[in-house]
């Protein structure tokens, strides 16, 4: 069995290596929620589906890596919320109370940035490199 630090290590090494996917899962990832505020109601087993397939590809790409510990936890996560998905009722999604939805936005919000898996000082780097023009307009005005 791996230590925590071996197994945050790989998953550092594959969030690093694997950065433009990365990158590509949160523009879905944004996609969905800009469609789902905008009044899509999409099926609830096709959001089921959806919710596995980043853990699958976790999965994936720590087979790649050699690091089975990772690629096994991910891949038996992954394959239990797609069983799971693919149980749900076809019908459209509908609106959890506010707490809850108000609990997962904050917990997206808080994975949406969390850089643990990347060194402080690159994902400073990365984020000042791709900080939105505005708030570079800004600071070059004072």
């Amino acid at each position: 069995m791996p230590s925590p630090d071996q197994v945050l290590a790989g998953l550092q090494e594959i969030a690093t290596t694997w950065q433009p996917l990365a990158v590509l899962w949160h523009c879905c990832l944004a996609l969905v929620v800009a469609l789902l505020l905008s009044g899509w109601r999409p099926p609830r087993r096709i959001m089921g589906v959806f919710t596995a397939l980043p853990l699958l590809s976790v999965a994936a790409l720590a087979g790649l890596s050699r690091n089975p510990f990772n690629a096994l936890v991910f891949a038996l996560v992954g394959i239990a919320v797609l069983i799971i998905g693919l149980r749900l009722p076809r019908q459209p999604l509908g609106f959890s109370p506010m707490w809850v939805r108000g609990s997962g936005a904050l917990l997206l919000a808080f994975g949406w940035v969390y850089p643990h898996f990347l060194s402080l000082h690159r994902h400073l780097r990365i984020y000042t490199r791709h900080r939105p023009a505005s708030y570079r307009a800004r600071r070059c005005r004072r």
